[in-house]
């Protein structure tokens, strides 16, 4: 047990923890509650094609996920970066980023906060930026804009801006290829990988940690000298892992932090009937389902996309009805009947994150005077308990796979900054 560590979660965060620690050779057994690696990562195939239903892009430059894919030797495109929003059935260019950065900077940080919905309505701005703005807080952050955070939307801004975050890239192979790449990296350094392993207790005190799980009917019991908790926010909402003692700071963190749903649909069409200079994002921000993107040139895929209540409306009706909204949206945006559109379609994709109930939303992000909460979930308990997953980011970039990758590196650092400090000293809060 000297020594060990438990991390519970497989997704990104638990995978780059399990990693680090093995490079240090720390022993580490990894339990994921599902069948499969990656957590909101899920690259599905379409012939040879990556289908990407959960995160797909790669957000700004940021150092740490970049040596990653490339320590992977997987390779990246850049995506094309030029904005569309339908007016009156016609599309017109827009300088999106450019216009969501100028009016985010709008944000007074010395000012108390207010939720994005109350400060756009204090901006004098025309409809269409608007409307833009809201659905950009509801669509990039699958977030409820009258409880998003004005404050939180401008340091994450701030922190995007330090990593040329309007960049966007996409890794050729699938995110699925990093998450196999990290499996195998794991197991060849020696982690003990369990599937279908549902944490249910985890008993504690200073420097032992006695993790419950349930591998089918079977209840098995683990020791350790410590445990990474790099679980989704919506599994800390809705299927509490019992800890003993309880960690009252973190079930208020938990309480207060919002977590957001998103509807992502790839559509797959026989002939790319929009045309070979139409790329890059489209934007209707009064449709039910306000943003599109082209896959590339050469393929004939568009992905629709809804965030926060638009999406939490979508989930509420049955796949076949999502399917006929997008295909009534493009019609909008594209001023092209229903009926050709509907014969051009040749193969859906999409997956429910709020029904699965090992992940149950999309991601998360920062309520109104809340941006104190990521720090209080990313906190060390009495150099036992240790924290990772996107919502535990120190810039406010909730909702991104760099920032879940570099929180399963930095409570692995931390675990390994115990392990070499003299026994008997304590660090952490005491009781979480």
């Amino acid at each position: 047990m000297d020594q060990s560590v438990i991390i519970v979660g497989g997704g990104i965060a638990g995978l780059a923890a399990a990693c680090e620690l093995a490079r240090r050779r720390v022993p580490v057994t990894l339990l994921e509650a599902s069948e499969r690696f990656g957590g909101r990562i899920l690259t599905q195939r379409h012939g040879s094609i990556p289908i990407e239903l959960g995160a797909e892009f790669i957000h700004g430059r940021d150092p740490v996920l970049l040596d990653a894919i490339e320590q992977a030797g997987l390779s990246i495109s850049e995506v094309a970066a030029a904005n569309r929003v339908a007016v009156a059935g016609r599309l017109q260019p827009v300088n999106f980023w450019e216009k969501m950065e100028g009016i985010i900077s709008r944000v007074d940080a010395r000012r108390s906060d207010c939720s994005w919905a109350e400060f756009i309505a204090r901006q004098n701005l025309e409809a269409m930026d608007r409307n833009l703005a809201l659905a950009f807080a509801e669509g990039f952050n699958a977030a409820d804009a009258n409880r998003i955070s004005a404050q939180g939307m401008l340091k994450a801004q701030r922190s995007a801006d330090q990593m040329d975050g309007a960049w966007q890239g996409r890794v050729d192979q699938g995110y699925g290829a990093l998450v196999s790449h990290l499996v195998r990296e794991s197991q060849a350094l020696g982690v003990r990988l369990t599937r279908n392993a549902r944490v249910q207790q985890v008993r504690w005190k200073a420097r032992r940690v006695d993790v419950v799980w349930r591998e089918g009917r079977k209840v098995n019991t683990l020791e350790a000298r410590a445990a990474i908790m790099a679980i989704p926010l919506g599994i800390w909402k809705t299927r509490p892992i019992w800890f003993e003692p309880p960690l009252p700071k973190k079930q208020m963190a938990v309480h207060e932090l919002e977590s957001g749903n998103v509807t992502k649909v790839v559509m797959i069409f026989r002939n790319r009937w929009w045309g070979e200079s139409l790329d890059g994002f489209f934007h209707a921000p009064l449709e039910r389902v306000p943003t599109w993107w082209s896959r590339s040139r050469r393929r004939a895929i568009l992905t629709g996309w809804a965030g926060g209540p638009k999406a939490d409306a979508l989930l509420a009706v049955s796949p076949k009805q999502i399917v006929r909204a997008c295909v009534k949206t493009l019609s909008a945006i594209f001023s092209e009947k229903i009926s050709q559109l509907t014969k051009q379609l040749s193969a859906v994709h999409c997956h429910n994150w709020a029904r699965d109930p090992n992940l149950r939303e999309a991601y998360s992000y920062i309520p109104v005077n809340g941006l104190e909460l990521p720090g209080v979930m990313a906190a060390p308990v009495a150099d036992t308990l240790f924290f990772a997953g996107e919502f535990t980011t120190d810039d406010a970039q909730t909702g991104t796979v760099f920032g879940a990758y570099k929180t399963g590196l930095r409570a692995a650092r931390e675990v390994c900054g115990v392990f070499s400090e003299k026994r008997g000293h304590k660090r952490g809060a005491p009781g979480g």
